[in-house]
């Protein structure tokens, strides 16, 4: 995670949540896409220690670095990857999907383009099912579920 960022964010604006942007439970790739928008991944299994302001603050900062590192997404915009291989009813926090999809949706020039869940396991259906209700409806539209085994 560390290598991808041209900020010194240790001794910057998130000195306090090094352990939040060190854990992994939300990275940018450092690379684009085929449409050159920017990636984020994010990963459900090591968000436990890291509470909903400091997810808030990861995420404001990595649309920063992504709007800083590829200028040509802040036009094309950036994409979601999230790997959900064991997801549980707690990681499902209200209160930080609300601002991620406000801000990628509304209040940054950098926009969100689509979300992909891979990996779900049987109760995610049901949570994406409340999680579209918050969502504009372009956020809907490209909103996709991978639920699918893990097989070939």
């Amino acid at each position: 995670v560390v290598a991808f960022f041209s900020y010194n964010y240790m001794q910057g604006a998130m000195k306090d949540d090094v352990h939040a942007v060190e854990s992994g439970f939300l990275t940018l790739l450092p690379v684009l896409d085929e449409g050159g928008r920017a990636i984020l991944y994010r990963s459900f299994g090591v968000e436990e220690n890291t509470t909903t302001e400091e997810k808030i603050r990861v995420w404001w900062y990595l649309l920063h670095v992504a709007m800083d590192r590829h200028p040509n997404a802040v036009r094309m915009g950036f994409v979601l990857f999230t790997n959900a291989t064991g997801s549980k009813i707690q990681h499902f926090d209200s209160r930080w999907l609300l601002a991620a999809f406000t801000s990628g949706d509304q209040d940054f020039p950098i926009r969100w383009r689509c979300s992909h869940i891979c990996h779900a396991n049987r109760i995610f259906p049901f949570v994406a099912a409340a999680t579209k209700a918050i969502l504009s409806l372009r956020q809907r539209e490209t909103f996709v579920l991978h639920d699918g085994s893990r097989e070939r």
